[in-house]
């Protein structure tokens, strides 16, 4: 519960302190300035949605042949609806004024823009998809470090890291705002350690024995 406290108050804390220093609006101009961030940022969209259902259904799918795969299945699907659904809730009541890739910022800072309130975007999909905090990012991450104790391997293991880190930084350049993607990360990897040590204690702890 300690560690789940810290990581909830750096969450908000590292949020805060990007929208009001300015970083979130230089970071912004930055990917505007060199588009080639963009670019490479933009394959991180689409993999950031099809990978969190197509690795729980894999690791499903090939359970029989790896015993340890219903785990990974099990950890991965239930990291996946717990970011899912508090990402969409949290972005349900702030509607975050959202970045658009490769339009043009203006000169306006608009990065500290919200509408407080149920549903208050111009639309559902603003209100319940794009916004703080980044969705790609929380699951992305709870994914990743909630089987992380679980896989073998150590490539396996930096691969998972790498897939997290990349979906964070590729959407912070193209559809989200740095501090989106930030408390995202933060709270994706609680909740990754919570369903991993909270839903799953025997596992992990036999896991951490072997460290």
């Amino acid at each position: 519960m300690k560690k789940i406290t810290i990581f909830t108050l750096l969450a908000a804390g590292s949020a805060v302190f990007l929208m009001f220093s300015g970083v979130d609006w230089w970071w912004a101009r930055v990917s505007w300035q060199y588009l080639f961030l963009q670019y490479a940022g933009i394959p991180s969209v689409f993999i950031g949605i099809i990978l969190p259902v197509a690795l729980p259904l894999y690791f499903y799918l090939n359970r029989k042949n790896q015993p340890r795969y219903g785990l990974l299945a099990a950890v991965s699907f239930r990291a996946f609806l717990w970011a899912w659904g508090l990402s969409t809730l949290l972005k349900s009541f702030t509607n975050r004024v959202p970045r658009e890739p490769f339009e043009d910022l203006g000169t306006t800072d608009f990065s500290q823009q919200f509408r407080f309130g149920f549903l208050q975007g111009n639309n559902l999909w603003e209100s319940l998809i794009e916004g703080f905090p980044s969705g790609h990012t929380m699951t992305a991450f709870a994914m990743s470090y909630g089987i992380l104790p679980f896989l073998t391997s150590r490539k396996s293991k930096i691969w998972a890291i790498v897939y997290a880190v990349y979906i964070g930084l590729g959407v912070s350049v193209t559809v989200h705002w740095l501090s989106d993607a930030v408390t995202g990360g933060l709270t994706g990897y609680m909740i990754g350690y919570f369903v991993a040590s909270k839903k799953y204690p025997e596992n992990f702890q036999e896991t951490q024995s072997q460290v």
